[in-house]
């Protein structure tokens, strides 16, 4: 196994930290990595103390496909902080679920230190809301906000839009901005000076970033659901550059309606969306956004072939009969006891493992130790 970074990790995480690591991970062995089946293949870590003490990390990421010897896929794991404040090694490595970790057999993983600190109060937290205040449910945000700061916590709120009731030194950010707009605004300018017709930018949803007074961008508004699937339908493309999502519900809308999509390469949701269904691009620079555009303009045909591998990703993947057998499935799996060939394997790796070359030396010394410490005794009766 061969791990290449794609993105570069903290040294240092602070109070309640978590961050996304993304990496090539190549298969250098002789044995295909199966993602399903009894004992699939994924990718785990876990935090070393000082000490030596290994505490198990509880996120995993799947390997979506196998992968075969000289094979390589990209994944994208999170990390949640370790236990406890000090310096840590960070061990990232595959396993076969219910077995063990590849290193066990002597496959090297991937190591970084990191240190974890605790900083003191006033400590962030954000509040993540459609809306802030304007109605009743304002009320309830107010008394959060008021409690928060009681107990030390500066409160960053992520809304759509706040009124004024909330305390004037709480810093507002808004969905919009976080959604990478003002970089396709950008793209989308630079791409029409270049390319000069009649494409045109429409932009959907509320937020506080003033738009450029141009003809070709226009701004929507909050579109009703029957409008906004209109819209999807008409459109060229969807763009989506956001590069923090969990899911993306707007790229799943957008397939539905049969159109392919456009989305950031450096964020793992949206371009491992686009990588599994081959669904639109992911671009991760002005001159890739030009391809796709070009591409898409120039064969509305590929286009619309993109656009229904998205729908088809969607149909197999996220409908209600699709899902529920899956999280029933899970739920079942992870409670239920381990198989008897699950336990008998890991009683076999144990056993394997006390006849390893340096255990076997650790035992000579110990048995040597031990009887040169006997002979002294016998000298000091004597």
């Amino acid at each position: 196994m061969r791990c290449t970074l794609l993105s570069q990790p903290p040294t240092c995480l602070d109070w309640s930290e978590s961050f996304l690591i993304d990496l090539e991970v190549e298969n250098s062995g002789f044995a295909p990595w199966r993602g399903i089946g009894d004992h699939p293949v994924r990718l785990g870590y876990q935090w070393i103390d000082q000490a030596g003490t290994r505490h198990a990390g509880r996120h995993r990421s799947a390997i979506p496909q196998s992968v075969h010897p000289g094979e390589s896929i990209r994944l994208a794991l999170r990390i949640d902080p370790p236990p406890a404040p000090g310096m840590w090694r960070l061990q990232i490595e595959l396993f076969r679920e219910y077995i063990d970790y590849f290193s066990t057999y002597g496959i090297q993983p991937l190591f970084l230190n990191i240190e974890y600190v605790l900083e003191p109060a006033p400590r962030d937290v954000i509040l993540s809301l459609a809306s802030a205040a304007h109605d009743a449910v304002g009320s309830n945000i107010l008394a959060q906000v008021q409690a928060l700061r009681q107990t030390g916590y500066r409160v960053l709120i992520l809304a759509e839009y706040a009124d004024e009731r909330l305390p004037t030194d709480t810093l507002l950010a808004t969905v919009t901005t976080r959604r990478n707009l003002l970089l396709l605004i950008d793209y989308f300018v630079r791409y029409k000076a270049e390319r000069p017709g009649p494409l045109t930018l429409a932009l959907s949803g509320t937020g506080s970033i003033p738009l450029p007074s141009r003809d070709d961008i226009v701004g929507l508004g909050m579109l009703p659901r029957d409008a906004l699937t209109d819209a999807y339908a008409s459109a060229v493309a969807l763009c989506q550059l956001s590069l923090n999502e969990s899911f993306s519900l707007v790229l799943m809308e957008s397939w539905l309606q049969s159109r392919p999509v456009i989305v950031h390469a450096d964020c793992p949701v949206t371009r491992g969306h686009v990588e599994r269904s081959g669904g639109g691009y992911a671009i991760g620079s002005y001159e890739e956004f030009r391809a796709a555009v070009d591409a898409l303009l120039a064969d509305e045909t590929a286009g619309a072939a993109r656009g229904e591998r998205g729908k088809a990703y969607v149909l197999e993947r996220y409908t209600w009969s699709r899902l529920l057998p899956r999280i029933e499935e899970s739920i079942a799996r992870f409670s239920r006891p381990r198989p008897l060939y699950a336990r008998l394997a890991q009683r076999s790796i144990a056993r394997a493992l006390s006849f390893t070359r340096q255990r076997y030396d650790d035992d000579i010394l110990n048995l040597v130790a031990r009887a040169v410490a006997a002979a002294q005794a016998r000298k000091q009766e004597g």
